[in-house]
């Protein structure tokens, strides 16, 4: 895809409407692991993974279609071959830096299309 393709496929994704991922999601992960987090807790867990698209096929790139990601370099973080990004590894803390689910969830996940901007500088 080219400059000008991936702005129009983000345009059009923006205009459709995706379910976000929400705490109830990876609760059945987070209560395998003994852990019970307080109202609060849920809270900021459910705000972390509301940045992300809940989809059947989490595999499957929002943008081209596809299903062939690699590594960035950033840990944690791949892209797939037309440039969108994935997050594979996610750590979800409250404000002291407390681990709230457990340890690193493994997940792959793509971030919803209005975290993004075609806006030029």
């Amino acid at each position: 895809m080219n400059k000008e393709e991936i702005i129009e496929r983000l345009v059009e994704l923006q205009k459709q409407e995706f379910t976000r991922m929400s705490y109830y999601d990876i609760e059945p992960l987070i209560k395998s692991r003994r852990i019970n987090p307080t109202a609060a807790q849920i809270n900021i867990i459910d705000k972390y993974m509301n940045r992300f698209v809940k989809l059947d096929k989490p595999h499957t790139c929002l943008l081209c279609g596809g299903n062939d990601y690699s590594w960035g370099l950033q840990h944690g973080s791949a892209y797939c071959t037309c440039g969108w990004e994935y997050r594979l590894y996610h750590y979800i803390e409250d404000e002291e830096g407390n681990n709230l689910t457990g340890g690193r969830i493994e997940m792959a996940l793509q971030y919803h299309p209005d975290s993004y901007s075609v806006a030029e500088q």
